[in-house]
C-alpha cells in the first residue's frame, strides 16, 4: 500500500509500557502493508524528565530538596545515561521515524500524510498540564487534508473537569474516528462529543505472543522466578511477595532505581533492562506481580499466572481491562480478603475467548478507520 501514515504517541518516556505500545501500533500497521512512520515528537515535559542531570528539579520544591535530587542524579549518571541509550536503540531498531520535531515545526514532517494516527497512552490526559496537549489533538494539522483518527487514546482519569469539557469538545471534533482504551473514557467522551466512541484493546494486544517473541532479547535468568513490575511502593505488593516467597522460596526479579532486600530469597534488580529484555523476563517468569497496566496486559499476552494491584492514581485502567475480559480474580485491592490461590492460575478459556473477540473487533475498527 502507498498510503502514508504517521503515528503520533508517547514513545520517549523511559517506561516499558510507553515504548512497547508505540512499537506495537507501528508493527501492526507495518504488517498490514502501510507506509508507516513514527513521528519523533519531543514533548517538553517528557524531555525534561529524560534529562540525566536536573530532570527532577522543580521550581515549586525547596532548594534543599532540589539539591538532594541533583546529587542523586550525579550519583546515578552512568546508570541513567546507559538506560536512555538502550531505550533509544530499542525504538530505533523497531521503527522508522521522522526527524525529531517539536510543537512549532511538527507540521512540516507530516504534510504529505494520508492518515494521522494519535494514540495510544495518555495522549488526552488533562492532569499533566492542566489542559489538553494541542499536538495530540492535531491542532497543527487543521489545514492538512487527511484522515485523522485516534487509536486507544486515554484520558487516564475517571473524570474530566467541567471547565475543560468545552476544550475536549472543540479539539476532538476534527477526528474522523475516535477510539479509546478504557470503557470509562468511552462514556466520558461520548457524553461530551455526542458521537460514537469505540473502546478498543491497548496496542500491545494487537500483537500475539509469537510476534512479541520476535522482538524480545534473551538475558540470563534462573530456571524459576517471580517477576515484580511495580511503578510505586505498595504495601499490598510487599505482602503478596512475602506470602509467595515463603511458600516456594524461588528468586525474585524486581524493578527499582534503588537496591532492595527480600527475606530469605535471592533477588535481582532489572531496572537497567531495555524493553526487549523486559519481554524476555515476562516470557520466562513463573508468576508476575504488577501494578502497571502494561504489566497486566503482557501477563495476559504471554498467558502467565499473575496478580494485579491497582496503582494509586491509575488503577482504573487495569480494573477496566480485567473487568472487560472477566478476569477480576487476578485483581487485588484488599490483601486480607483476597484468595491468592485463584490468581496462581492463568486466565481461563472464557476470558481468552472474550479477549480474542475484542482484539478482532479492535483490529477491524482500526483498519476500517484507515480506509482504502
Amino acid at each position: 500500500m502507498n498510503k502514508k501514515i504517521y503515528l503520533l504517541t508517547y514513545h520517549r518516556p523511559i517506561n516499558y509500557g510507553a515504548a512497547l505500545q508505540a512499537i506495537a501500533t507501528y508493527k501492526f500497521l507495518e504488517m498490514q502493508g502501510y507506509d508507516i512512520k513514527l513521528v519523533d515528537y519531543r514533548d517538553d515535559r517528557i524531555e525534561k524528565y529524560r534529562k540525566v542531570i536536573g530532570g527532577r528539579w522543580e521550581t515549586g520544591y525547596s532548594f534543599i530538596r532540589n539539591f538532594k535530587s541533583l546529587l542523586r542524579d550525579i550519583f546515578d549518571f552512568n546508570k541513567e545515561f546507559g538506560l536512555r541509550k538502550k531505550f533509544n536503540k530499542f525504538v530505533n531498531d523497531n521503527s522508522i521515524k521522522t526527524s525529531s520535531c517539536n510543537k512549532s515545526n511538527i507540521k512540516e514532517f507530516v504534510n504529505d500524510a494520508n492518515t494521522l494516527i494519535v494514540g495510544s497512552d495518555l495522549v488526552w490526559n488533562w492532569e499533566m498540564n492542566k489542559h489538553l496537549n494541542d499536538v495530540f489533538t492535531l491542532e497543527f494539522a487543521n489545514d492538512i487534508d487527511c484522515n485523522k483518527i485516534s487509536y486507544a487514546s486515554s484520558v487516564g482519569s475517571e473524570y474530566i473537569p467541567d471547565d475543560l469539557k468545552h476544550e475536549y469538545e472543540t479539539k476532538l471534533k476534527k477526528f474522523n474516528a475516535i477510539s479509546v482504551r478504557e470503557s470509562s473514557t468511552k462514556i466520558l467522551l461520548q457524553n461530551i462529543l455526542n458521537r460514537n466512541v469505540e473502546c478498543v484493546v491497548d496496542p500491545s494486544l494487537l500483537l500475539n505472543k509469537n510476534e512479541w517473541k520476535k522482538i524480545q532479547n534473551k538475558v540470563n535468568v534462573p530456571e524459576h522466578f517471580i517477576l515484580i513490575y511495580s511503578l510505586e511502593c505498595n504495601e499490598v505488593i510487599d505482602k503478596i511477595v512475602d506470602s509467595l516467597t515463603k511458600l516456594n522460596g524461588i528468586p525474585v526479579f524486581y524493578y527499582s532505581k534503588r537496591q532492595k532486600e527480600f527475606k530469605n530469597v535471592e533477588s535481582y534488580n532489572y531496572y537497567q533492562y531495555d524493553p526487549s529484555e523486559f519481554l524476555y523476563l515476562i516470557d520466562k517468569a513463573d508468576f508476575i506481580i504488577t501494578n502497571s497496566f502494561h504489566g497486566t496486559a503482557f501477563s495476559v499476552i504471554y498467558d502467565k499466572s499473575f496478580v494485579t494491584i491497582p496503582h494509586s492514581t491509575r488503577g482504573v485502567r487495569m480494573k477496566d481491562f480485567l473487568s472487560k475480559i472477566r478476569a477480576m480474580d487476578h485483581y487485588c485491592d484488599d490483601f486480607y480478603n483476597f484468595d491468592l490461590t485463584k490468581c496462581k492460575k492463568k486466565i481461563d478459556e472464557d476470558s481468552k475467548q472474550r479477549l480474542n473477540a475484542w482484539i478482532n473487533e479492535s483490529k477491524s475498527f482500526f483498519i476500517d478507520a484507515i480506509g482504502e
